[in-house]
């Protein structure tokens, strides 16, 4: 089998023994961006991937997944994953730009954003055009205006999921489940807090990023899927399918 996975650093717990576990197995591992992976699992170029929400949505209409109730990431309240930051005095959006614009994390804070102010905004695909703000990752000492899970959360009551795995039904999916629990470190849970200066004018934000699929996770993937087709970024609202379930 063809595995692949995303190569950023947030989603590192969830593939940290990725390759031990795929040598064990004969199987081959692809590291590439995230949506990139999704693409991948799209085109049958690999059977199973480490995938956003969006990356699992695109296959809707096209391709069956299931989708693996394992490690997955998911973004509770305040995390410093990606958020928003304003140009000087602007006082209106309409226009968001961003370096990574491909980006599941992005995409969905576009739309966050559209959705609070009920408007469309226009995401450009080029960090350096003019733009009211720019939506991005983190990157270290990266600080948001606004945080986009936290935003998110405020919007559905819901953690923001940021990846799953999921397979294609090709994939030899009596042993997934247990490939994947190998692939991820035994992290459950990470506390994330605001670093704020002493003189700081608010309390710190706090929030929390888990590591595997709960009771939350398929009502917080819905959620983002209906997001993604309301504002029209996915043609129908895609199932969430479970291996051993669906």
């Amino acid at each position: 089998m063809k595995i692949a996975i995303p190569d950023a650093a947030l989603y590192a717990p969830l593939v940290a023994n990725a390759q031990a576990e795929c040598d064990r197995r004969g199987w081959q591992l692809v590291r590439a961006p995230i949506e990139t992976c999704g693409t991948l699992l799209l085109t049958h170029s690999v059977d199973a991937a480490l995938v956003s929400p969006l990356g699992y949505g695109r296959g809707v209409g096209r391709v069956d997944y299931r989708l693996v109730p394992g490690p997955a990431l998911m973004l509770y309240e305040y995390t410093n994953a990606a958020g928003i930051t304003f140009a000087p005095h602007v006082s209106t959006l309409q226009t968001a730009a961003s370096s990574t614009p491909e980006e599941f994390l992005v995409q969905i804070g576009a739309l966050i954003l559209g959705e609070k102010l009920d408007a469309t905004l226009t995401l450009n695909t080029s960090p350096s055009v003019d733009a009211d703000c720019l939506i991005n990752l983190a990157t270290p000492g990266t600080d948001f205006a606004l945080d986009i899970s936290e935003e998110w959360f405020d919007l559905t009551d819901a953690p923001l999921p940021a990846a799953l795995w999921a397979c294609r039904i090709e994939a030899d999916l009596e042993v997934m489940a247990q490939a994947v629990d190998a692939m991820a470190d035994a992290t459950a849970e990470r506390p994330v807090r605001e670093m704020v200066p002493p003189n700081g004018d608010h309390f710190p934000r706090e929030g929390r990023i888990t590591y595997r699929w709960n009771d939350d996770s398929e009502e917080a993937l819905a959620a983002a899927l209906d997001m993604l087709f309301f504002r029209q970024v996915l043609r129908e609202i895609p199932a969430v399918k479970l291996l051993g379930r669906d």
